[in-house]
């Protein structure tokens, strides 16, 4: 999610033709879904367009976003069954900031 926010944050643009392009692309899913034996395609479907729609990703400009979408991983997996405290959403808010630091770091390591 970190990586995501770093990449979202050097070029807007590609999010922007990413979800341009699911968009493109949604009604050519379900066949797919359907050839390797998903068992949940409408399940599958609804989740899709509702990430679509929400532009999901957007979310993760910023620090509080990410840290929401951890709990919510987290509540769904089964990991944990109730949302943070805000003591430990605001330390993990900071971690967040913490990891970012050293994602950017390490990609511009990465392009030199």
């Amino acid at each position: 999610m970190i990586l995501d926010k770093v990449l979202i944050q050097k070029s807007n643009r590609l999010l922007n033709e990413f979800y341009l392009e699911l968009s493109e692309s949604i009604e050519y899913i379900p066949a797919l879904l359907l050839q390797i034996n998903h068992q949940e395609v409408d399940t599958f479907m609804k989740r899709m367009n509702r990430f679509i729609e929400s532009q999901y990703l957007y979310k993760y400009l910023e620090n509080e976003g990410i840290v929401y979408g951890l709990n919510r991983i987290f509540n769904q997996v089964g990991a944990d069954k109730s949302d943070w405290t805000q003591t430990q959403f605001n330390e993990l808010t900071k971690l967040v900031a913490y990891i970012e630091l050293r994602v950017e770091k390490n990609l511009k390591l990465l392009n030199s």
